[in-house]
C-alpha cells in the first residue's frame, strides 16, 4: 500500500473497518432472525393441527421445550456475536477518530465520545437484542407451561 499521501492507507483501513462493522452488524441481525423464526415455528406447531396434537398428546411438548432451549442457546450465540461486533465498533471508532477528529470542530461531541470495552458491549443495539431474545425465551417458556395444561384437556375435547 504505497501511496503518495500518508492518509491513503488510513482511509483504506477506515473503509475496511466500516465494511467489517456492517458485516458483523448483519451477522447479529441474521442470528436474531434465525433464532426468532425457529422459536416461533416450534411454538406454533402444536396449534396448527389440534387433531395431531390430540393424537400425539404430551409428546408434542417436546417442540416448545426445544424452542425454549433454542432461545437460551440463541442468547449464548448472540453474546458471542455481539462481543465480536463490540471489538469491531471500537476498532472502527479508533481509526475514525484518528483520521477525522483533527479536521472537525471541537464542538463535535458525538465524534469525540470514546467507546470502551464495557460501553461497546452495552449500546442500545446490544440491550435491545438481549431484551428481544429474553422476551422470546420467556414467551416460549410460558407457551410450554400453557401447553402442558392445554394438551391433556384437548385429549378429552369432543368426547361425549
Amino acid at each position: 500500500m504505497t501511496t503518495s499521501t500518508g492518509n491513503q492507507p488510513r482511509l483504506e483501513l477506515l473503509k475496511y473497518t466500516w465494511d467489517e462493522y456492517k458485516y458483523r452488524h448483519g451477522l447479529c441481525w441474521a442470528a436474531v432472525y434465525r433464532v426468532s423464526a425457529a422459536v416461533i415455528a416450534l411454538a406454533m406447531a402444536p396449534y396448527l393441527k389440534p387433531l395431531v396434537t390430540k393424537a400425539v398428546g404430551c409428546t408434542m411438548l417436546v417442540l416448545p421445550f426445544l424452542g425454549t432451549g433454542l432461545a437460551l442457546y440463541g442468547i449464548v450465540v448472540l453474546r458471542n456475536e455481539l462481543g465480536l461486533f463490540a471489538e469491531t465498533k471500537m476498532a472502527h471508532q479508533d481509526i475514525r477518530n484518528k483520521l477525522l477528529l483533527p479536521h472537525l470542530e471541537a464542538s463535535s461531541k458525538t465524534m469525540q465520545e470514546q467507546l470502551t470495552p464495557i460501553t461497546a458491549k452495552k449500546t442500545k443495539f446490544d440491550v435491545l437484542v438481549y431484551i428481544l431474545i429474553g422476551v422470546l425465551c420467556l414467551l416460549s417458556l410460558a407457551n410450554f407451561v400453557f401447553l402442558r395444561y392445554w394438551i391433556p384437556q384437548l385429549q378429552h375435547f369432543g368426547e361425549r
